[in-house]
Parts: C-alpha cells; sequence; structure tokens
C-alpha cells in the first residue's frame, strides 16, 4: 500500500518500527517519530500511549494465526507436500515481518512471560505440535518424541531466517527453495514409515 493511503496509526508504527529497528528501542522517543512522520507528539500520543505500546500493535501485527488458519484449509495430509508448504508459509511470514522479529530479539527483556506467549513462535509450536501428533495417529510418522521434532523443525526455519537476515549475503549460497526442499527431504526420510 502506498504511503499516501496508511492511515495515521499505520503510519505511525511503520516510522516507529523503522526507527527502532534502526536506533534501539531505547534511543528512540516520542518526539522523534512523531517528526519523522511529520505530525505532532501529541497526536503520537493519540493513537498510541507509549513506546511499549507501539511495539505491543507491531506485534500483533505479525501473528502467524491468520496464515496458520489459511495453511489448514491447504493440508493434504502427505508429509512432504505439507513440510513444504509450512516452509514456504514460514519464511515469507518472517521476511514480512523482518523488523519486528529483529527488534524482539533485541528488546527482548522488555516483555513479560505473559506476554512473550502471544508471540508467533508460541503459536506456529503449538500448530506444528498439533500436525506431528495428528499425523502421527493417521500413522503416517513414526517418532519418539513430537515435542522434539517440532523443535527441530522451527530451528531449522528460524536458523536459515536469521543466517539470511543477519549474516553477509555470501554465508547462504543456495536459494530459499533448494533449502526449503533439502531440509524437508530429510525430514520426510527420518519420518516415514
Amino acid at each position: 500500500m502506498p504511503e499516501s493511503e496508511l492511515s495515521t496509526s499505520d503510519k505511525i508504527l511503520k516510522t516507529a518500527v523503522a526507527l527502532i529497528e534502526e536506533k534501539g528501542f531505547h534511543a528512540v522517543t516520542m518526539k522523534e517519530i512523531a517528526t519523522t512522520v511529520g505530525v505532532s507528539e501529541m497526536t503520537v500520543f493519540r493513537h498510541f500511549s507509549s513506546k511499549k505500546g507501539i511495539l505491543e500493535v507491531a506485534i500483533e501485527k505479525c501473528s502467524f494465526i491468520p496464515t496458520l488458519r489459511e495453511f489448514e484449509t491447504q493440508l493434504t495430509w502427505e508429509l512432504e507436500h505439507d513440510l513444504l508448504l509450512l516452509c514456504e508459509i514460514y519464511q515469507k511470514i518472517m521476511h514480512t515481518n523482518r523488523s519486528i522479529i529483529l527488534i524482539l530479539m533485541q528488546e527482548r527483556a522488555m516483555l513479560s512471560d505473559e506476554n512473550r506467549q502471544g508471540l508467533p513462535p508460541y503459536h506456529l509450536k503449538e500448530f506444528i505440535t498439533k500436525y506431528f501428533k495428528e499425523m502421527q495417529a493417521k500413522d503416517k510418522i513414526v517418532t519418539e518424541n513430537i515435542d522434539a521434532l517440532t523443535l527441530a523443525f522451527m530451528m531449522m526455519n528460524f536458523g536459515y531466517f536469521y543466517s539470511k537476515t543477519t549474516l553477509s549475503k555470501d554465508f547462504i549460497n543456495v536459494s530459499d527453495e533448494t533449502y526449503i526442499d533439502v531440509c524437508v527431504q530429510l525430514f520426510v526420510k527420518s519420518l516415514k514409515i
């Protein structure tokens, strides 16, 4: 959506996230956000009570839940197809929400345990665990430990995203498609009955 079509709240949110990603949460002020957006500081406070409030809204907007619901409708209960689709969706979501995810990693100490439970990785973990349990109940996979399997799948995906985002471009010299395909093949071969 073009900048001119964004609501004032969305302009404030987009600007705040960019400034916080660049300078860090504590270095950015509400006044700086207002000046950059081109509104008064009072306008920023009318939309968001605090910087933490801005961050909370940004977290809510990067939820995995709607995308996971859409994914559920595309499940075939064929392991390779479903894992390929889930990896593609995961990487797309992470790329789209890159800025807020990096901010959350930098500023994780300011979140309470209760707030952390609402973060996208918790929803994703719950979803993947449920999927693997259902696949096991359908006798489509064999595994001793669903929780460990879920974490391995998540870390494989997160590690790739993190490496692409934070390391030099020459560190990863394969395409997303190749990486995802190789990883899914490893999972499929190890879990097939």
